[in-house]
């Protein structure tokens, strides 16, 4: 099987060993620095007030285009 012709791949976090492969691999990253933010907020007002109800946040990211992904 070769990447990308017969199979492409993506990562998630644009985790190191992305860009230390043979084939340099496509990912998502993650907006880390504000997902910490969001996080500690939220634990904070959590601890405010107890009987807060939870909620979900979406945290955006970008797509880093490498070598692991075939155009079609």
């Amino acid at each position: 099987i070769s990447v990308p012709e017969d199979l492409s791949i993506v990562g998630f976090d644009n985790f190191m060993l992305s860009v230390v492969t043979p084939v340099q691999v496509t990912t998502y990253e993650v907006d880390q620095d504000r997902m910490a933010k969001e996080s500690v907020a939220q634990i904070c007002a959590r601890i405010r007030n107890p009987m807060k109800k939870r909620d979900m946040r979406m945290i955006n990211g970008d797509i880093i285009e490498r070598d692991s992904v075939r155009k079609i």
